[in-house]
């Protein structure tokens, strides 16, 4: 196993920021992790770093990015498309074999790895990512276990890099309450890739 683990944050976020990195390091101190701050201004980012600087960590790599204020109905979707992308070109600069998404409000099981792992041996080559958190609307809680969808929002997903390395997040100016998880989605399908929920 070879993850990139990756999150992007925002100070919205710092009411569960501690509680956030302590989960994230018992889950993913043996492997390398990216946190993305998208928050206008430095400060946040210097909390983050404080914050992730009271554990021990084999790789970690904290970044601050920020889109243009204007417009700013579309702010907060165009940083949390930035944010992805930048993960993921990150994760394409690395050596490491899949990249796996969990958003800073997202509170998975420790052993989440080798959970999402454990599916790879139970999914065709041409699988594009393995969601491990539903959402109403877009998945049927009715079915359980590992199960083929249409999206894999990524709450907290594990991406394989065949698709990653020609898929980049994006957002859509057409349609302004759709997120960069959603596009991913459409676009694996659109090139043949299957999603998978688990």
């Amino acid at each position: 196993m070879n993850p990139f683990i990756v999150t992007y944050t925002n100070k919205f976020k710092d009411y569960c920021d501690k509680m956030f990195f302590h989960n994230l390091h018992q889950m993913a101190k043996d492997y390398t992790v990216c946190i993305i701050d998208n928050t206008p201004g430095m400060a946040y980012t210097h909390t983050l770093a404080e914050i992730i600087s009271a554990y021990t960590w084999k790789s970690v790599h904290l970044e601050h990015i920020e889109v243009d204020p204007d417009p700013e109905r579309t702010v907060f979707l165009r940083s949390v498309a930035a944010s992805a992308e930048r993960c993921r070109e990150l994760f394409l600069q690395s050596g490491c074999d899949h990249m796996i998404i969990v958003e800073s409000d997202v509170v998975p099981p420790k052993n989440t790895v080798s959970l999402l792992y454990g599916d790879l041996n139970k999914v065709p080559s041409d699988w594009g990512a393995i969601g491990a958190l539903y959402y109403p609307g877009f998945h049927n809680y009715e079915q359980m276990g590992l199960h083929e969808t249409t999206h894999t929002l990524s709450g907290c997903t594990l991406y394989n890099r065949k698709l990653l390395e020609d898929t980049p997040f994006k957002w859509n100016p057409d349609n302004i309450h759709a997120f960069s998880d959603f596009w991913i989605s459409y676009d694996a399908v659109q090139k043949g890739f299957k999603l998978y929920n688990a």
